[in-house]
């Protein structure tokens, strides 16, 4: 931040802006609209003066907001290109008002598609991360996050959402809830509230991690949330940032994919920049891979679909990563004949 720029909220500037502006009511209904994601990333990363924006931030944000629809699928190119468009002209407004530094609208970049991350994490990369944090840091949170998301597909706001009550480990099941007046509301509503089996290990992990290392605090509400730091409920960003961190290859292989020098990596340095490895996963390509792993292991897609709070036709569409010869192959489970009897066919023919 430069001495000459005027402190100011982001809703603030938007607000003012909005009011500003020469426009259609048509168009500042839409500029109105696509900024309010704006606002809403800048309350999630903390972010209360907009002098304080920068470059970076935006490309973050460009990044995080169109990592995939509420619904699994990808944002069209018109629909990133409409956003950002619109941020670059609010940007270049806001720096005639000495709200943020100069140049920063030159620096928000409309992407294509092939920019946005649609990403799946395999299940041998799943399974090697959840190997090293079962050995060196069992039953921490990121052990616990990370196990819950890739065995029971969970959505980052679901995990955030459970409270240690929500958790039955006598009967190995998570109860999630859709608390909308007590900031852990679901992306679905009361549909997506549902009971979720989890095995004998991860209730394990769950178990010890609630006796030995998770602290005992409250929420603002007074619930007791499973995950925690020492100030309450984790926040959204928080744990993204640790999925980001965990799947750094560096972390579970202490190798890099890339051929850079781990100790001159600001990327393997710094935890807040984790996000920048290139191998480094979203929390959604752990949904995708975790629906995907079910499928291939031959569970029924209606109970996935169950499983996971999401419909069948969007799981085909955007969740499914099998292969057709895959998908072929396992449809033929479900014929109604086996190799003998086509044997028998063939001799009587």
């Amino acid at each position: 931040m430069t001495d000459d720029l005027e402190p100011i909220a982001p809703s603030e500037a938007v607000a003012m802006y909005l009011k500003d502006r020469d426009i259609a009511k048509s168009t500042r209904r839409a500029h109105r609209r696509r900024l309010r994601r704006l606002i809403r990333w800048c309350i999630d990363e903390d972010i209360t003066n907009l002098n304080d924006l920068t470059g970076r931030d935006i490309h973050r944000f460009k990044i995080e907001e169109f990592d995939s629809k509420d619904d699994g699928g990808d944002y069209s190119k018109e629909t990133i290109r409409s956003v950002m468009d619109t941020i670059r002209v609010f940007t270049r407004w806001c720096a005639s008002i000495d709200a943020v530094p100069q140049g920063l609208s030159e620096k928000v970049q409309s992407p294509s598609p092939e920019n946005v991350r649609s990403e799946t994490l395999e299940r041998d990369r799943a399974q090697a991360i959840l190997n090293y944090l079962d050995t060196y840091e069992y039953a921490s949170v990121r052990h616990c996050l990370l196990d819950l998301l890739w065995h029971a597909g969970f959505r980052l706001g679901e995990v955030r959402a459970l409270d240690v009550g929500d958790v039955n480990l006598d009967q190995n099941y998570v109860e999630v809830v859709h608390r909308p007046d007590e900031d852990t509301p679901l992306k679905n509503g009361e549909d997506g509230q549902r009971l979720v089996n989890i095995s004998q290990t991860t209730a394990t992990v769950i178990r010890d991690y609630i006796g030995s290392v998770r602290d005992e605090v409250t929420d603002d509400y007074g619930r007791k949330p499973l995950l925690t730091s020492q100030h309450g409920r984790r926040v959204q960003t928080n744990l993204r940032q640790i999925v980001y961190s965990v799947t750094r290859p560096c972390v579970y292989t202490n190798d890099c994919p890339h051929d850079r020098k781990i100790q001159e990596c600001d990327a393997a340095l710094k935890v807040s920049l984790a996000s920048q490895c290139p191998s480094s996963v979203y929390p959604h390509a752990l949904r995708r891979g975790s629906i995907t792993w079910h499928l291939r292991e031959k569970m029924p897609k209606h109970l996935v679909s169950d499983r996971m709070d999401v419909s069948p036709d969007v799981l085909d569409k955007h969740y499914d990563a099998r292969s057709d010869e895959e998908r072929m192959r396992q449809r033929r489970d479900y014929l109604p004949f086996d190799d003998e009897n086509d044997e028998d066919d063939e001799k009587i023919e």
